[in-house]
């Protein structure tokens, strides 16, 4: 081991768990130094704290011996109790990402405050994510010094926080930050956090590319102030926007980003996203929650990127007929670049006869650039009877460059005497052992290979044709 450089070493000592590390530092006073060489560490996670957990279990104490040892972490989880947050105010280990939490526990703003400062000082803070179930008022010391750190690239919270956790309630005016940094930030949509929103907008308008707000369905039907939309239209780098709840007044006036590429946007029956899909030319990536009986067939008309490469489709409803299809085809023959469609009912309904309607009426003139058809079907009763259908081979030898790719949220074993698929004895594997009923099911199918994926691990590999 002598003879080993040091880089090999430390390329070595990457890929050890925790428990492995420590017992290299007792080995030697070479690998001992090496451990504690950032390379070693920047990949990492740790999680300080749980729900219910005191400050001073072993469970807390473990991880925060991990803090002193480590010179830095890429992600730092936080759910724990006061005497463990002010150990990490003086801690030397650098973080790049924290999640904060405060489910179960007191909230001291003050002691928030001084981690993230801590945090900043040490150089390598670049993300945070918030999930608190704390008053506005208290949280409004912390969201003021977020969004004025120099260096903080990503400001996001979660979607299952409390109305009250992500408000802003206080009048005063929130600070402006002295260097526009973030590029990233996702937050909730309502009357008490439209001036933090407001602010976050304008006073990193220079550097944000990806937006997100889950506007609030309730109390926004008298909503006609159009000054989010005002600043989403005045980002100059904005790439990716996406929108919960489409009510926000002038919308539309987004289509002016030059930047904008990825629009993903619950429809509903709300006709400001028809017009914005008519103006916005540029996209290449659209994701549409769609509601057939409402405005699915005007959105799929509207579409008019000749730049779009990627559609994807989630239902709520489905057309009820067969022909109503057809404004899906003729939108897909107005995008020349649409190389890859995505169907998702994963949540909601069967897709029905849809897919192989589609199927049947897919050629070179229909959608003359598509590559990728990806079906998400949700729970299917026998995934192996698609392998089957009559309307795959014909379209695969229409289209040789397309790939079927279909997905199902576990799969149930048929009963070979009420299954005639199932009854030929062939492809088991899509739906013998192996396939839990919350595995996610991959049939991957192409002219002349069936690949079979559970849950990302490749299970087989058939010669279709």
């Amino acid at each position: 081991m002598d003879l080993l450089p040091e880089e090999v070493l430390l390329e070595v000592l990457q890929y050890l768990d925790v428990r492995d590390l420590l017992a290299c530092r007792r080995v030697c006073k070479r690998l001992g130094a090496l451990v504690l060489v950032g390379r070693v560490w920047r990949h990492r996670e740790l999680r300080l704290g749980s729900p219910g957990v005191p400050a001073a279990s072993p469970r807390e104490r473990g991880p925060l011996h991990l803090l002193r040892l480590a010179p830095c972490l890429d992600h730092l989880y936080i759910c724990a109790a006061a005497g463990t947050l002010r150990a990490i105010t003086t801690t030397k280990c650098a973080v790049a990402s924290l999640t904060l939490e405060d489910r179960y526990l007191g909230f001291n703003s003050q002691l928030y405050v001084e981690m993230v400062r801590h945090q900043e000082a040490l150089g390598r803070l670049r993300r945070v994510h918030l999930d608190f179930r704390s008053s506005a008022n208290s949280c409004r010391v912390l969201l003021d010094a977020l969004t004025t750190l120099p260096r903080l690239e990503s400001l996001t919270r979660s979607k299952n926080c409390r109305d009250r956790a992500s408000n802003y309630a206080s009048t005063a005016p929130v600070p402006h930050p002295s260097v526009q940094s973030l590029r990233k930030f996702s937050w909730k949509l309502t009357r008490d956090t439209v001036p933090f929103v407001h602010a976050v907008l304008a006073g990193h308008s220079a550097t944000l590319e990806d937006v997100e707000l889950k506007v609030g369905c309730s109390g926004w039907t008298s909503w006609t102030d159009d000054t989010v939309a005002s600043l989403l239209a005045a980002l100059p780098r904005l790439h990716s926007l996406r929108i919960d709840y489409p009510n926000i007044p002038g919308l539309p006036a987004v289509a002016a980003c030059g930047a904008l590429r990825k629009l993903c946007v619950d429809v509903g029956y709300n006709s400001t996203v028809v017009e914005l899909l008519r103006r916005a030319k540029q996209l290449r990536d659209v994701r549409l929650m769609l509601d057939w009986f409402g405005l699915g067939c005007e959105v799929l008309q509207a579409l008019a990127s000749p730049a779009l490469e990627r559609l994807e489709l989630r239902f709520c409803t489905l057309p009820c007929r067969n022909d109503e299809v057809r404004p899906l085809l003729r939108s897909m023959a107005t995008l020349p670049a649409l190389r890859h469609l995505v169907l998702d009912s994963s949540l909601y309904t069967s897709l029905g006869s849809l897919p192989l309607d589609l199927l049947q009426r897919i050629n070179p003139a229909t959608a003359p650039a598509l590559r990728i058809l990806e079906l998400k079907m949700g729970r299917h009763p026998c995934p192996h009877t698609w392998v089957h259908e009559d309307a795959v081979h014909p379209a695969l030898m229409a289209n040789p460059s397309l790939h079927i790719q279909l997905e199902f949220l576990g799969a149930q074993e048929c009963e070979k005497s009420n299954c005639v698929v199932c009854a030929m004895d062939c492809h088991k594997d899509v739906w013998k052992a192996g396939v839990g009923t919350n595995d996610i099911l991959k049939l991957s199918i192409h002219l002349h290979e069936l690949q079979i994926v559970v849950s990302s691990r490749v299970l087989k590999s058939y010669q279709y044709l």
